[in-house]
């Protein structure tokens, strides 16, 4: 599994990252999942852009509709994206992977692939897991009220 087997390339210092080795965190369908990504620099300050794409379908490719976070503008400097993705109730079961794309002067409909001047793509691994059912019967709350 991971990158590699997807015929992704290794890590390129500076462009490309390799992460799918380290553990997989699980993603719920039908959640909502906080997302906090540490932009930082390379010598300056310049406009950029945060896109995080997750192969929902399994199918080995990021479709535009599988964009699962996008900055809400764009921002100059060292900071930090922060906010929600949700998991569509629909996604694949199974390990998966996510794409986290940061690209000086990109915008929110950059593709997940193709290429660019300044920037850096990440590959990691995440886990689509099948929520638990309850099990037993639900039982009713009793209360008291006072009069």
């Amino acid at each position: 599994g991971g990158a590699a087997a997807n015929g992704l390339p290794a890590s390129t210092l500076n462009m490309y990252s390799n992460y799918s080795a380290l553990p997989a965190p699980s993603l719920v369908p039908g959640s909502t999942m906080p997302i906090s990504i540490g932009i930082g620099t390379c010598g300056g300050n310049y406009s950029n852009w945060t896109n995080v794409f997750i192969d929902y379908n399994r199918n080995g490719s990021f479709e535009s509709i599988e964009r699962a976070y996008t900055s809400s503008s764009s921002t100059s400097g060292a900071h930090t994206e922060s906010g929600n993705i949700s998991i569509p109730a629909n996604a694949a079961p199974g390990g998966t992977l996510m794409r986290v794309m940061v690209v000086e002067f990109g915008s929110a409909t950059d593709a997940a692939t193709g290429t660019y001047t300044w920037g850096e793509t990440e590959d990691y691994a995440v886990n689509v897991t099948v929520p638990t059912p309850c099990s037993g019967r639900s039982v009713p709350e009793r209360r008291v009220l006072a009069v």
